[in-house]
């Protein structure tokens, strides 16, 4: 004789059937979208990646143009300082050795005292020059070449801004 199960034992089994039934699919489609989104996660990591790779490069072809942008200008005032620094020796060393003489317009009140007298053009009318002494000469010569010295390295500051400026546009 078969034991017939009662209704309820059937209904209870096929219940505990049909949740595990139920769970294998969710716990498959949970675990199939994990995998998608870690797919996706990979292919967004790869691609920032790439990219962060080639904006990597691109500043170092910058970086490396710039650099030789600043190379051509540092080359180029070395040469014009060097030239300037030359000159400026060589000069130095003429106002030094009293061989140019630097002269100054001047006003002497002991001379406005004297009598008038008759004189050449340009003596009594306010023209009259001075010679400077020779290393008075020289230190103004000094002075002179400093400033013009801080003015082509500020020129050459400009260039190398100018050059940085027009680079990143």
């Amino acid at each position: 004789m078969t034991k017939v199960l009662p209704w309820w034992v059937r209904w209870a089994a096929l219940g505990v059937l049909v949740v595990a039934v139920a769970t294998f699919f969710y716990v498959r489609g949970a675990e199939a979208k994990d995998a998608q989104w870690s797919l996706r996660d990979s292919q967004r990591t790869a691609m920032e990646a790439s990219a962060v790779a080639r904006l990597s490069e691109q500043r170092r072809r910058q970086e490396a143009a710039m650099a030789s942008a600043v190379a051509a200008i540092d080359k180029q005032r070395y040469e014009e300082q060097s030239r300037a620094n030359q000159e400026n020796q060589r000069m130095q060393r003429v106002l030094a050795a009293g061989a140019v003489r630097v002269r100054v317009a001047a006003r002497c009140d002991a001379a406005d005292r004297l009598p008038a007298v008759a004189s050449a053009a340009g003596v009594g009318d306010g023209t009259q020059t001075a010679e400077l002494d020779p290393a008075v000469a020289s230190d103004l010569e000094s002075i002179a070449n400093d400033g013009d010295a801080a003015i082509r390295q500020l020129t050459a500051l400009q260039e190398i801004y100018a050059s940085g400026t027009t680079q990143h546009k």
